[in-house]
Protein backbone atom coordinates (compact mmCIF):
# COMPACT_ATOMS: atom_id res chain seq x y z
CA UNK A 1 0.00 0.00 0.00
CA UNK A 2 1.49 3.30 -0.81
CA UNK A 3 2.18 6.09 1.71
CA UNK A 4 -0.53 8.70 0.58
CA UNK A 5 -2.89 5.82 0.72
CA UNK A 6 -2.41 4.05 3.70
CA UNK A 7 -2.17 7.84 5.29
CA UNK A 8 -6.06 8.66 3.96
CA UNK A 9 -6.86 5.58 5.26
CA UNK A 10 -6.01 5.90 8.26
CA UNK A 11 -7.49 9.51 8.31
CA UNK A 12 -10.69 8.34 7.45
CA UNK A 13 -10.46 5.47 10.02
CA UNK A 14 -9.96 8.44 13.21
CA UNK A 15 -12.84 10.10 11.52
CA UNK A 16 -15.17 7.45 11.73
CA UNK A 17 -17.69 6.75 14.82
CA UNK A 18 -16.20 3.46 15.50
CA UNK A 19 -13.68 5.16 17.47
CA UNK A 20 -13.82 1.08 19.62
CA UNK A 21 -11.96 -0.87 16.59
CA UNK A 22 -8.89 1.52 16.34
CA UNK A 23 -6.06 0.91 18.79
CA UNK A 24 -2.22 1.70 18.56
CA UNK A 25 0.72 -0.55 20.28
CA UNK A 26 2.66 2.38 21.55
CA UNK A 27 6.17 1.69 20.24
CA UNK A 28 8.72 4.55 21.19
CA UNK A 29 11.42 3.58 23.73
CA UNK A 30 10.42 0.02 22.96
CA UNK A 31 13.51 -2.35 23.61
CA UNK A 32 13.87 -4.36 20.30
CA UNK A 33 14.55 -8.03 21.40
CA UNK A 34 13.29 -11.46 19.68
CA UNK A 35 10.97 -12.20 22.64
CA UNK A 36 9.64 -8.30 22.68
CA UNK A 37 8.94 -8.96 18.99
CA UNK A 38 7.55 -12.48 19.58
CA UNK A 39 5.09 -10.84 22.25
CA UNK A 40 4.15 -8.27 19.64
CA UNK A 41 3.33 -10.02 17.39
CA UNK A 42 0.91 -12.26 19.50
CA UNK A 43 -0.71 -9.46 20.81
CA UNK A 44 -1.31 -7.90 16.97
CA UNK A 45 -2.85 -11.33 16.41
CA UNK A 46 -4.88 -10.83 19.23
CA UNK A 47 -5.98 -7.28 18.55
CA UNK A 48 -6.66 -8.92 14.47
CA UNK A 49 -9.14 -11.63 15.95
CA UNK A 50 -10.76 -9.19 17.95
CA UNK A 51 -11.49 -7.13 15.13
CA UNK A 52 -12.52 -9.64 12.92
CA UNK A 53 -15.13 -10.58 15.64
CA UNK A 54 -16.36 -6.95 15.24
CA UNK A 55 -16.22 -6.73 11.75
CA UNK A 56 -18.47 -10.10 11.32
CA UNK A 57 -20.80 -8.47 14.23
CA UNK A 58 -20.63 -5.29 11.96
CA UNK A 59 -21.43 -7.19 8.60
CA UNK A 60 -24.13 -9.09 10.18
CA UNK A 61 -25.75 -6.00 11.31
CA UNK A 62 -25.50 -4.43 7.83
CA UNK A 63 -27.58 -7.69 6.12
CA UNK A 64 -30.33 -6.87 8.74
CA UNK A 65 -30.41 -3.43 7.63
CA UNK A 66 -30.11 -3.56 4.27
CA UNK A 67 -33.10 -6.39 4.91
CA UNK A 68 -35.41 -3.87 6.68
CA UNK A 69 -34.01 -1.39 3.82
CA UNK A 70 -35.55 -3.40 0.83
CA UNK A 71 -38.68 -3.59 3.03
CA UNK A 72 -39.44 -0.05 3.59
CA UNK A 73 -38.62 0.55 -0.31
CA UNK A 74 -41.14 -1.95 -1.51
CA UNK A 75 -43.30 0.28 1.20
CA UNK A 76 -42.24 3.08 -0.34
CA UNK A 77 -42.73 1.65 -3.92
CA UNK A 78 -45.94 0.71 -2.81
CA UNK A 79 -47.21 4.03 -1.20
CA UNK A 80 -45.80 5.95 -4.75
CA UNK A 81 -47.76 3.51 -6.68
CA UNK A 82 -51.21 4.83 -4.88
CA UNK A 83 -50.00 8.06 -4.97
CA UNK A 84 -49.55 7.61 -9.24
CA UNK A 85 -53.02 5.69 -9.24
CA UNK A 86 -54.49 8.78 -6.78
CA UNK A 87 -52.53 11.48 -9.43
CA UNK A 88 -54.26 9.75 -12.62
CA UNK A 89 -57.32 10.33 -10.58
CA UNK A 90 -56.73 13.62 -9.91
CA UNK A 91 -56.08 14.02 -13.60
CA UNK A 92 -59.19 12.70 -14.56
CA UNK A 93 -60.91 14.61 -12.06
CA UNK A 94 -58.97 18.06 -13.27
CA UNK A 95 -60.75 17.33 -16.48
CA UNK A 96 -64.08 16.94 -14.87
CA UNK A 97 -63.33 20.25 -13.28
CA UNK A 98 -62.36 22.29 -16.35
CA UNK A 99 -65.16 20.75 -18.31
CA UNK A 100 -67.22 22.08 -15.39
CA UNK A 101 -65.16 25.28 -15.78
CA UNK A 102 -66.47 25.67 -19.16
CA UNK A 103 -70.16 24.73 -18.37
CA UNK A 104 -69.82 27.21 -15.47
CA UNK A 105 -68.67 29.23 -19.00
CA UNK A 106 -71.02 28.52 -20.98
CA UNK A 107 -73.88 29.25 -18.54
CA UNK A 108 -72.18 32.68 -17.82
CA UNK A 109 -72.45 33.56 -21.25
CA UNK A 110 -76.35 32.02 -21.67
CA UNK A 111 -77.36 33.73 -18.49
CA UNK A 112 -75.71 37.15 -19.85
CA UNK A 113 -78.07 36.27 -23.18
CA UNK A 114 -80.75 35.60 -21.60
CA UNK A 115 -80.84 39.12 -19.15
CA UNK A 116 -80.36 41.02 -22.29
CA UNK A 117 -82.79 39.59 -23.76
CA UNK A 118 -85.03 39.76 -21.31
CA UNK A 119 -83.88 43.78 -20.87
CA UNK A 120 -84.85 44.12 -24.62
CA UNK A 121 -88.05 42.73 -23.81
CA UNK A 122 -88.65 45.07 -21.10
CA UNK A 123 -88.11 47.97 -23.19
CA UNK A 124 -90.07 46.33 -25.93
CA UNK A 125 -93.29 45.88 -23.35
CA UNK A 126 -92.53 49.50 -22.29
CA UNK A 127 -92.87 50.91 -25.63
CA UNK A 128 -95.50 48.95 -25.75
CA UNK A 129 -97.55 50.21 -23.09
CA UNK A 130 -96.75 53.50 -24.27
CA UNK A 131 -98.42 53.07 -27.64
CA UNK A 132 -101.33 51.49 -26.11
CA UNK A 133 -101.29 54.24 -24.14
CA UNK A 134 -101.61 56.33 -27.52
CA UNK A 135 -104.09 54.53 -28.80
CA UNK A 136 -106.22 54.35 -26.26
CA UNK A 137 -106.38 57.78 -25.92
CA UNK A 138 -106.60 58.10 -30.23
CA UNK A 139 -109.22 55.84 -29.88
CA UNK A 140 -110.75 57.80 -27.34
CA UNK A 141 -110.99 60.51 -29.55
CA UNK A 142 -111.98 58.91 -32.12
CA UNK A 143 -115.22 57.78 -30.04
CA UNK A 144 -116.20 61.69 -28.78
CA UNK A 145 -116.00 62.16 -32.56
CA UNK A 146 -118.49 58.96 -33.04
CA UNK A 147 -120.54 59.93 -30.26
CA UNK A 148 -121.16 63.46 -31.26
CA UNK A 149 -121.98 61.96 -34.88
CA UNK A 150 -124.44 59.53 -33.57
CA UNK A 151 -126.03 62.48 -30.83
CA UNK A 152 -126.04 64.65 -34.20
CA UNK A 153 -127.82 62.06 -36.28
CA UNK A 154 -130.32 61.40 -33.11
CA UNK A 155 -131.43 64.65 -32.87
CA UNK A 156 -131.76 65.34 -36.91
CA UNK A 157 -133.14 61.51 -37.62
CA UNK A 158 -132.65 59.76 -40.87
CA UNK A 159 -135.92 61.90 -42.79
CA UNK A 160 -133.29 65.11 -42.72
CA UNK A 161 -131.10 63.67 -45.24
CA UNK A 162 -134.53 62.79 -47.44
CA UNK A 163 -136.08 65.94 -46.86
CA UNK A 164 -132.35 67.54 -47.85
CA UNK A 165 -132.32 65.56 -51.07
CA UNK A 166 -136.64 66.50 -51.55
CA UNK A 167 -135.95 69.95 -51.64
CA UNK A 168 -133.29 69.95 -54.32
CA UNK A 169 -134.19 72.81 -56.94
CA UNK A 170 -133.03 71.18 -60.01
CA UNK A 171 -131.10 67.77 -60.56
CA UNK A 172 -127.85 69.54 -60.26
CA UNK A 173 -128.78 70.27 -56.45
CA UNK A 174 -129.86 67.17 -56.14
CA UNK A 175 -126.96 65.80 -57.37
CA UNK A 176 -124.88 68.02 -54.61
CA UNK A 177 -127.21 67.11 -52.05
CA UNK A 178 -127.07 63.80 -52.71
CA UNK A 179 -122.69 63.74 -52.61
CA UNK A 180 -122.81 65.50 -49.46
CA UNK A 181 -125.11 63.10 -48.01
CA UNK A 182 -122.66 60.20 -49.27
CA UNK A 183 -120.31 62.48 -48.15
CA UNK A 184 -121.46 62.22 -44.37
CA UNK A 185 -122.35 58.99 -44.79
CA UNK A 186 -118.76 57.76 -46.06
CA UNK A 187 -117.44 60.04 -43.36
CA UNK A 188 -118.98 57.99 -40.60
CA UNK A 189 -118.40 55.05 -42.24
CA UNK A 190 -115.01 55.82 -41.75
CA UNK A 191 -114.98 56.56 -38.33
CA UNK A 192 -116.33 53.93 -37.46
CA UNK A 193 -113.89 52.28 -39.23
CA UNK A 194 -110.78 54.41 -37.64
CA UNK A 195 -112.65 53.03 -34.22
CA UNK A 196 -112.68 49.52 -34.96
CA UNK A 197 -109.05 49.71 -36.62
CA UNK A 198 -107.72 51.41 -33.40
CA UNK A 199 -109.89 48.67 -30.91
CA UNK A 200 -107.93 46.26 -33.17
CA UNK A 201 -104.67 47.74 -32.76
CA UNK A 202 -105.20 48.15 -29.21
CA UNK A 203 -105.92 44.49 -28.46
CA UNK A 204 -102.70 43.10 -30.77
CA UNK A 205 -100.79 45.30 -28.73
CA UNK A 206 -102.26 44.20 -25.53
CA UNK A 207 -101.57 40.49 -27.01
CA UNK A 208 -98.09 41.35 -27.74
CA UNK A 209 -97.56 42.68 -24.59
CA UNK A 210 -98.82 39.77 -22.91
CA UNK A 211 -96.40 37.79 -25.49
CA UNK A 212 -93.59 39.62 -24.39
CA UNK A 213 -94.24 39.78 -20.72
CA UNK A 214 -94.76 35.66 -21.27
CA UNK A 215 -91.61 35.25 -22.82
CA UNK A 216 -89.29 38.02 -20.16
CA UNK A 217 -91.31 34.92 -17.46
CA UNK A 218 -89.52 32.16 -19.40
CA UNK A 219 -86.36 33.88 -19.88
CA UNK A 220 -85.72 34.61 -16.32
CA UNK A 221 -87.11 31.34 -15.16
CA UNK A 222 -84.43 29.57 -17.83
CA UNK A 223 -81.77 31.98 -16.37
CA UNK A 224 -82.50 30.73 -12.35
CA UNK A 225 -82.25 27.47 -13.79
CA UNK A 226 -78.87 27.35 -15.63
CA UNK A 227 -77.89 29.81 -12.01
CA UNK A 228 -78.96 27.03 -10.35
CA UNK A 229 -77.08 24.54 -12.72
CA UNK A 230 -73.82 26.74 -12.62
CA UNK A 231 -73.95 26.72 -8.91
CA UNK A 232 -74.35 22.58 -8.43
CA UNK A 233 -71.52 22.84 -10.67
CA UNK A 234 -69.24 24.93 -8.49
CA UNK A 235 -70.38 22.91 -5.80
CA UNK A 236 -69.25 19.88 -7.93
CA UNK A 237 -65.96 21.61 -8.61
CA UNK A 238 -65.31 22.43 -5.12
CA UNK A 239 -66.20 18.89 -3.63
CA UNK A 240 -63.99 16.62 -6.29
CA UNK A 241 -60.80 19.65 -5.24
CA UNK A 242 -62.03 18.73 -0.92
CA UNK A 243 -61.84 14.98 -1.85
CA UNK A 244 -58.69 15.21 -3.80
CA UNK A 245 -56.94 17.52 -1.18
CA UNK A 246 -58.08 14.89 1.50
CA UNK A 247 -56.19 11.90 -0.61
CA UNK A 248 -53.34 13.69 -1.20
CA UNK A 249 -52.60 14.89 1.93
CA UNK A 250 -53.19 11.14 3.22
CA UNK A 251 -51.08 9.78 0.90
CA UNK A 252 -48.48 12.62 1.60
CA UNK A 253 -47.86 11.97 5.30
CA UNK A 254 -47.82 8.22 4.18
CA UNK A 255 -44.94 8.80 2.13
CA UNK A 256 -43.25 11.09 4.62
CA UNK A 257 -43.22 8.68 7.16
CA UNK A 258 -41.72 6.39 5.15
CA UNK A 259 -39.21 8.21 3.20
CA UNK A 260 -38.33 9.46 7.01
CA UNK A 261 -37.87 5.47 7.61
CA UNK A 262 -35.88 4.65 4.75
CA UNK A 263 -34.04 7.58 4.95
CA UNK A 264 -32.82 6.86 8.69
CA UNK A 265 -32.29 3.66 7.58
CA UNK A 266 -30.15 4.71 4.69
CA UNK A 267 -27.81 6.79 6.99
CA UNK A 268 -27.91 3.79 9.56
CA UNK A 269 -26.71 1.80 6.93
CA UNK A 270 -24.08 4.39 5.86
CA UNK A 271 -22.51 4.71 9.13
CA UNK A 272 -22.39 0.91 9.45
CA UNK A 273 -20.58 1.35 6.21
CA UNK A 274 -17.96 3.42 7.36
CA UNK A 275 -18.05 1.30 10.42
CA UNK A 276 -16.58 -1.81 8.18
CA UNK A 277 -14.66 0.47 6.52
CA UNK A 278 -13.05 1.97 9.57
CA UNK A 279 -12.91 -1.89 10.88
CA UNK A 280 -10.78 -2.94 7.80
CA UNK A 281 -8.76 0.03 8.02
CA UNK A 282 -7.62 -0.78 11.29
CA UNK A 283 -7.22 -4.70 10.35
CA UNK A 284 -5.18 -3.87 7.91
CA UNK A 285 -2.62 -1.19 9.70
CA UNK A 286 -2.70 -3.94 12.38
CA UNK A 287 -1.79 -6.65 10.17
CA UNK A 288 0.73 -3.89 8.40
CA UNK A 289 2.18 -3.59 11.72
CA UNK A 290 2.38 -7.82 12.39
CA UNK A 291 3.98 -7.75 9.00
CA UNK A 292 6.27 -5.03 9.90
CA UNK A 293 7.01 -6.90 13.42
CA UNK A 294 7.94 -10.19 11.95
CA UNK A 295 9.97 -8.26 9.65
CA UNK A 296 11.82 -7.02 12.21
CA UNK A 297 12.17 -10.38 14.12
CA UNK A 298 13.44 -11.67 10.41
CA UNK A 299 16.02 -8.98 10.64
CA UNK A 300 16.99 -9.81 13.61
CA UNK A 301 18.10 -12.98 12.56
CA UNK A 302 20.22 -12.06 9.27
CA UNK A 303 23.80 -11.51 9.58
CA UNK A 304 25.40 -8.56 9.22
CA UNK A 305 28.34 -8.95 5.93
CA UNK A 306 31.26 -7.37 7.76
CA UNK A 307 34.37 -7.16 4.86
CA UNK A 308 37.36 -7.90 5.86
CA UNK A 309 38.61 -4.21 4.27
CA UNK A 310 36.18 -2.34 6.12
CA UNK A 311 35.96 -0.03 9.14
CA UNK A 312 33.72 -1.81 11.67
CA UNK A 313 35.15 -2.33 15.48
CA UNK A 314 34.28 -5.78 14.98
CA UNK A 315 32.71 -8.82 13.04
CA UNK A 316 29.07 -9.77 12.79
CA UNK A 317 26.47 -9.46 15.63
CA UNK A 318 23.09 -11.98 15.52
CA UNK A 319 21.05 -9.11 15.12
CA UNK A 320 20.40 -6.06 13.15
CA UNK A 321 18.84 -4.37 15.76
CA UNK A 322 20.03 -1.11 17.46
CA UNK A 323 18.81 2.38 18.95
CA UNK A 324 20.57 5.09 17.41
CA UNK A 325 21.41 3.62 13.96
CA UNK A 326 17.84 1.78 13.29
CA UNK A 327 18.35 -2.16 13.08
CA UNK A 328 17.87 -4.90 10.65
CA UNK A 329 16.36 -3.94 7.80
CA UNK A 330 13.27 -2.42 6.95
CA UNK A 331 11.27 -2.25 9.83
CA UNK A 332 14.32 -2.08 11.86
CA UNK A 333 15.20 0.16 14.86
CA UNK A 334 17.60 3.13 15.31
CA UNK A 335 18.54 6.31 15.75
CA UNK A 336 20.76 8.40 17.53
CA UNK A 337 20.32 12.23 18.79
CA UNK A 338 23.30 12.79 16.93
CA UNK A 339 26.53 13.96 17.78
CA UNK A 340 27.50 10.43 19.40
CA UNK A 341 29.71 7.77 18.20
CA UNK A 342 30.17 3.94 18.76
CA UNK A 343 29.56 2.98 22.04
CA UNK A 344 32.66 1.03 23.78
CA UNK A 345 35.10 1.13 20.39
CA UNK A 346 37.01 3.98 18.91
CA UNK A 347 35.81 5.69 15.74
CA UNK A 348 37.27 3.11 12.85
CA UNK A 349 39.35 4.50 10.35
CA UNK A 350 37.22 4.50 6.94
CA UNK A 351 37.47 1.75 4.31
CA UNK A 352 38.80 1.87 0.94
CA UNK A 353 35.59 3.21 -1.26
CA UNK A 354 34.67 2.69 -4.68
CA UNK A 355 32.69 5.79 -4.23
CA UNK A 356 29.68 3.53 -6.12
CA UNK A 357 26.74 6.56 -4.35
CA UNK A 358 26.66 10.11 -3.03
CA UNK A 359 26.27 11.28 0.28
CA UNK A 360 22.70 11.05 0.96
CA UNK A 361 22.71 13.95 3.39
CA UNK A 362 24.74 16.64 0.73
CA UNK A 363 24.30 19.18 3.42
CA UNK A 364 25.69 17.15 5.76
CA UNK A 365 28.50 14.92 3.61
CA UNK A 366 31.42 13.49 5.28
CA UNK A 367 32.66 11.36 8.16
CA UNK A 368 32.57 14.28 10.73
CA UNK A 369 28.81 13.77 10.30
CA UNK A 370 28.96 10.45 11.51
CA UNK A 371 27.51 9.86 14.93
CA UNK A 372 27.23 6.03 14.81
CA UNK A 373 29.07 2.92 12.40
CA UNK A 374 28.35 0.28 10.53
CA UNK A 375 29.51 -2.80 12.61
CA UNK A 376 28.97 -3.75 16.72
CA UNK A 377 28.11 -1.02 19.12
CA UNK A 378 26.38 -0.35 22.22
CA UNK A 379 22.41 -0.30 21.30
CA UNK A 380 21.09 3.22 23.09
CA UNK A 381 17.65 1.26 24.25
CA UNK A 382 19.69 -1.50 26.45
CA UNK A 383 22.84 -1.06 26.51
CA UNK A 384 23.54 -4.41 25.08
CA UNK A 385 26.69 -5.22 22.54
CA UNK A 386 24.81 -5.32 19.06
CA UNK A 387 25.50 -5.23 14.93
CA UNK A 388 24.67 -2.10 13.52
CA UNK A 389 23.88 -2.50 9.52
CA UNK A 390 24.29 1.12 9.10
CA UNK A 391 26.07 4.52 9.47
CA UNK A 392 23.47 7.10 11.24
CA UNK A 393 24.29 10.53 9.93
CA UNK A 394 23.46 13.71 11.92
CA UNK A 395 24.78 17.31 13.09
CA UNK A 396 23.49 20.58 14.35
CA UNK A 397 20.39 21.33 12.66
CA UNK A 398 20.15 18.38 10.53
CA UNK A 399 16.36 18.13 11.10
CA UNK A 400 14.04 18.27 8.23
CA UNK A 401 16.71 18.51 5.62
CA UNK A 402 16.86 17.28 2.49
CA UNK A 403 17.77 13.37 1.35
CA UNK A 404 18.76 12.31 -2.00
CA UNK A 405 18.93 9.08 -3.56
CA UNK A 406 22.75 8.00 -3.05
CA UNK A 407 22.12 6.20 -6.58
CA UNK A 408 19.31 6.27 -9.46
CA UNK A 409 16.94 3.88 -9.07
CA UNK A 410 13.14 2.46 -8.50
CA UNK A 411 11.91 3.41 -5.14
CA UNK A 412 10.50 -0.27 -3.80
CA UNK A 413 8.96 0.77 -0.44
CA UNK A 414 8.16 4.11 1.03
CA UNK A 415 6.34 3.28 4.25
CA UNK A 416 5.04 5.51 6.90
CA UNK A 417 4.59 4.29 10.77
CA UNK A 418 6.05 4.39 14.43
CA UNK A 419 8.09 1.29 14.83
CA UNK A 420 10.99 0.47 13.63
CA UNK A 421 12.67 2.02 10.74
CA UNK A 422 9.67 4.84 11.09
CA UNK A 423 9.25 6.83 8.10
CA UNK A 424 11.32 5.12 5.59
CA UNK A 425 12.10 4.56 2.05
CA UNK A 426 14.19 1.90 0.19
CA UNK A 427 15.57 1.91 -3.24
CA UNK A 428 16.66 -0.65 -5.70
CA UNK A 429 19.48 0.40 -7.95
CA UNK A 430 19.14 -2.86 -10.20
CA UNK A 431 22.04 -4.86 -10.92
CA UNK A 432 25.49 -3.80 -11.13
CA UNK A 433 27.33 -4.91 -14.12
CA UNK A 434 30.95 -4.32 -12.56
CA UNK A 435 30.12 -7.17 -9.98
CA UNK A 436 27.00 -8.88 -10.97
CA UNK A 437 25.82 -7.71 -7.55
CA UNK A 438 22.28 -6.07 -6.71
CA UNK A 439 22.32 -3.12 -4.32
CA UNK A 440 19.59 -1.69 -2.30
CA UNK A 441 20.01 1.53 -0.02
CA UNK A 442 17.35 1.96 2.74
CA UNK A 443 16.75 5.81 4.28
CA UNK A 444 15.33 5.29 8.18
CA UNK A 445 13.88 7.51 10.53
CA UNK A 446 12.65 10.38 7.83
CA UNK A 447 10.50 13.22 9.21
CA UNK A 448 8.43 12.94 5.81
CA UNK A 449 8.65 11.59 2.93
CA UNK A 450 8.50 12.92 -1.27
CA UNK A 451 8.35 9.59 -3.23
CA UNK A 452 5.80 7.01 -3.56
CA UNK A 453 6.52 3.34 -4.33
CA UNK A 454 7.22 2.64 -8.51
CA UNK A 455 8.61 6.20 -8.75
CA UNK A 456 12.01 5.97 -10.80
CA UNK A 457 14.67 8.36 -9.31
CA UNK A 458 17.54 10.01 -10.30
CA UNK A 459 20.52 10.44 -8.47
CA UNK A 460 20.77 13.73 -6.17
CA UNK A 461 16.97 13.66 -6.48
CA UNK A 462 15.44 14.89 -2.82
CA UNK A 463 13.26 11.58 -1.38
CA UNK A 464 12.75 12.74 1.93
CA UNK A 465 13.50 14.92 5.05
CA UNK A 466 15.63 14.18 7.93
CA UNK A 467 13.79 13.32 11.11
CA UNK A 468 13.56 10.75 13.85
CA UNK A 469 10.36 8.42 13.36
CA UNK A 470 10.52 4.79 14.76
CA UNK A 471 13.35 3.53 17.32
CA UNK A 472 15.32 6.90 17.32
CA UNK A 473 16.63 8.61 20.34
CA UNK A 474 17.13 12.00 17.62
CA UNK A 475 17.08 13.73 14.52
CA UNK A 476 19.43 11.58 12.53
CA UNK A 477 19.50 9.43 9.04
CA UNK A 478 20.16 5.82 9.39
CA UNK A 479 21.37 4.93 5.60
CA UNK A 480 21.81 1.14 4.77
CA UNK A 481 23.09 -0.58 1.85
CA UNK A 482 22.50 -4.11 0.89
CA UNK A 483 23.55 -6.61 -1.59
CA UNK A 484 21.88 -9.45 -2.65
CA UNK A 485 18.85 -10.70 -4.07
CA UNK A 486 15.93 -8.55 -2.36
CA UNK A 487 14.47 -11.59 0.12
CA UNK A 488 18.77 -12.53 1.07
CA UNK A 489 20.28 -9.20 0.71
CA UNK A 490 22.97 -8.78 3.16
CA UNK A 491 23.60 -5.24 4.86
CA UNK A 492 26.90 -3.89 4.27
CA UNK A 493 29.27 -0.74 5.49
CA UNK A 494 28.05 1.73 3.26
CA UNK A 495 30.90 3.36 3.88
CA UNK A 496 32.84 1.09 1.28
CA UNK A 497 30.52 2.76 -1.73
CA UNK A 498 30.42 6.65 -0.16
CA UNK A 499 33.44 9.00 -1.34
CA UNK A 500 35.54 9.45 1.78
Amino acid sequence: MSFKKKKVLRILGLLTAISVLTATVPMTGFSVTESSLNQQIQKLDDQIKEKEQKLQEIRDQQGETKAYQEVLQGLVNDSMARIDNLAAQMDQQDAEIASLDDKISTLDAEIQAFSEEINQNEQRKQQLEDELLQKEKDIEESYDVFGQRVRAMYMTGNASLLTQLLNATDYADFLYRSQVVKSISDHDQQLIDDIRRQADEIQSTKDEIEQTVREINDKKKQSEDKRAEQEQARSDVQAKRDESAVLMDQYNAEQDELSARAEENRLLLAQLEGDESAALTNISDLKGDKSEAEQDLADLQKPVETPSEGGSTGGSSSGGSGSSGGGGSDSGSGGSSGGSSSSGSETPAPPASSAKFIWPTPNYAGLKYITSYFGNRNDPFTGELKGHGAIDISGAGIYRTPIVAAESGTVVKAASGNTGYGNHVIIDHGVDSSDGNRYYTLYGHCSSLAVSVGQTVSQGQVIGYVGSTGYSTGPHLHFEVRKGANNSASRVNPLLYLPT
